[in-house]
């Protein structure tokens, strides 16, 4: 073979390494703009969702701010499933997305930081979560490892629990010695397996200490923890009750659900008719993606609505607007 011939050769395989490397190059070139624009097309899409579920949140505010101001010109007093602000699901389609929006009367539940008190804490709610554990086959003692969970001071109560005993664990850590961020919480005291958690989870909140359980809102589970002598037919009774117009007093409520000889169990200061925190579930769908958003709010004196905390992201407080439909 002429050296000329070699030559020729050897050239033609550089030319076609060479075009096998423009090609890899162009190929990696798409394929990171490609990248790119995926990422792009869904920080848009995030970016969309996002603001539309911030404008669900608004619109909801709104809508319990008119709901107060209606009932302060009709003169009356109450938050009741039948009113406007407590659809159970507000459905809206969008361009390219929908939005589904849920709001939940947070004092329907037991307020696990009613429990919370650097005084000595009201036995009255000792003994309602000790009647709403026993409702659920759960051992009530958990209330006492709750309680210290929740109360400042390191000595523990008969049957509770403090730092010496979650010091020692395998994911080894303090109690927070004041009241609850989250009902997530639950899963950190001792006693507390998945099951109990799911069981607790949509029957309690965690709210500021200073308020009351609004009977108009309340879950059967928890009237029935409010005395000894309430059945679940009782309960129901309240429900059925409400269900038409607002219960406004403790006489109202003997009248409407026939339980004059039990109203006892309902004079106290715990007792209210009407609502000041309220959570928004919020699932906003654009184009591909889903933006989860739940937001806590809080009606002044005023009736104007204020946030007080914001959660992005699916959790396990969910659950507990699927167990509200059902009440």
């Amino acid at each position: 073979m002429s050296v000329e011939k070699k030559q020729k050769g050897i050239a033609l395989i550089y030319i076609l390494l060479i075009f096998s490397i423009i090609t890899l190059m162009a190929s990696q070139i798409i394929m990171s703009l490609r990248l790119q624009t995926e990422k792009s097309i869904k920080f848009v899409e995030w970016i969309q969702a996002k603001h539309n579920a911030f404008g669900a949140e608004q619109y909801v505010a709104l809508l319990l701010e008119d709901d107060f101001d209606e009932d302060k010109k009709a003169d009356k007093t109450g938050d009741y499933e039948r009113e406007k602000r407590n659809i159970s699901e507000l459905n809206y389609t969008v361009d390219n997305g929908t939005i589904d929006a849920h709001v939940l009367d947070e004092q329907g539940f037991f307020n696990l930081n009613w429990l919370s008190s650097n005084e000595e804490t009201d036995k009255n709610y000792i003994d309602m979560l000790k009647r709403l554990l026993l409702n659920q086959f759960i051992d009530d003692s958990l209330v006492y490892k709750i309680m210290d969970w929740v109360s400042a001071g390191q000595t523990a109560s008969e049957l509770g629990a403090k730092d010496n005993v979650y010091l020692m664990e395998n994911s080894p850590h303090r109690i927070p010695e004041g009241p609850m961020a989250s009902v997530s919480e639950l899963r950190l005291i001792e006693g507390v397996n998945e099951e109990i958690f799911n069981l607790l989870l949509p029957l309690v909140t965690v709210l500021p200490k200073k308020n009351k359980i609004n009977l108009n809102a309340a879950i059967p589970e928890l009237i029935m923890s409010l005395s000894d002598n309430l059945s679940e037919g009782d309960a129901v009774a309240v429900l059925e009750a409400r269900k038409m117009d607002r219960l406004s007093s403790i006489e109202d409520l003997g009248k409407k659900a026939g339980i004059e000889n039990k109203l006892s169990a309902f004079r106290s200061e715990k007792i209210g008719f009407s609502s000041q925190f309220f959570s928004v579930y919020i699932r906003s769908v654009y184009g591909d993606t889903t933006f989860y958003l739940r937001t806590l709010l809080y009606r002044n004196m005023q009736g104007r609505m204020e946030v007080v905390e914001r959660e992005i992201g699916s959790n396990d407080d969910w659950i507990r607007i699927g167990r509200s439909t059902e009440a």
